[in-house]
């Protein structure tokens, strides 16, 4: 008698948790079910609450990439580039900044005009593999500045912004322009049938 005493209670409990899940089940299969209007807006605020607030923006950059691999694999000579979309994507303030980039180049920060005390932001040279007597082009040009450490002009005054490709080439072949020892440098600008259709490039830059 003890143990039949014992257990009944213990068969009620159930039953009754059991009654309540199978209520709770009714209730909401029937809900949307017999209201067509109350399943419509229940979809409607499953679908708002899947929508994410912010937004995710991809962009593809496999054409710049293959780009400065073509550059490389067409050259008859070592030379590593890097282009347009490269420069655009980089947080860099010129062109000297772009180009400690490159394999093997380097750059140099020299004391500020105005401050002598610190160094500057922007660097102020290119080496590369360690020698700063680099030759410079512009659009396939000879083109120099009276400077000191060699006759390169200053990469630091040209914006990145209005540059297509900037490509260096390691070793001298017959078709450069003898006074490289490190190395030459090509600037190569940004030319009107790059890119279809319209194009704006531009700059923001604040000091604080």
């Amino acid at each position: 008698m003890c143990v039949f005493a014992l257990s009944a209670p213990a068969y009620a409990q159930t039953g009754a948790v059991s009654g309540q899940n199978t209520a709770g089940s009714a209730t909401s299969t029937n809900t949307p079910g017999g209201d067509p209007a109350a399943q419509q807006n229940a979809t409607g605020a499953q679908a708002d609450d899947a929508v994410s607030p912010d937004d995710i923006v991809v962009t593809g950059i496999r054409q710049s990439l293959a780009n400065a691999q073509n550059i490389k694999r067409n050259s008859d000579t070592v030379v590593d580039a890097i282009t347009a979309q490269d420069i655009g994507a980089l947080p860099d303030r010129s062109v000297t900044e772009a180009l400690q980039r490159v394999p093997g180049v380097s750059i140099n920060r020299f004391a500020g005009n105005n401050d002598p005390d610190h160094f500057s932001v922007e660097g102020s040279g290119v080496n590369v593999r360690g020698l700063n007597f680099v030759r410079s082009e512009f659009n396939g040009r000879d083109t120099f500045s009276a400077g000191i450490g060699g006759q390169a002009i200053n990469f630091a005054d040209v914006p990145s912004e209005m540059l297509g490709s900037v490509e260096v080439y390691k070793n001298a072949t017959a078709d450069l322009i003898e006074g490289g020892l490190a190395g030459t440098v090509n600037l190569n600008t940004r030319k009107p049938f790059d890119n279809k259709g319209f194009h704006i490039g531009g700059g923001v830059e604040a000091n604080y």
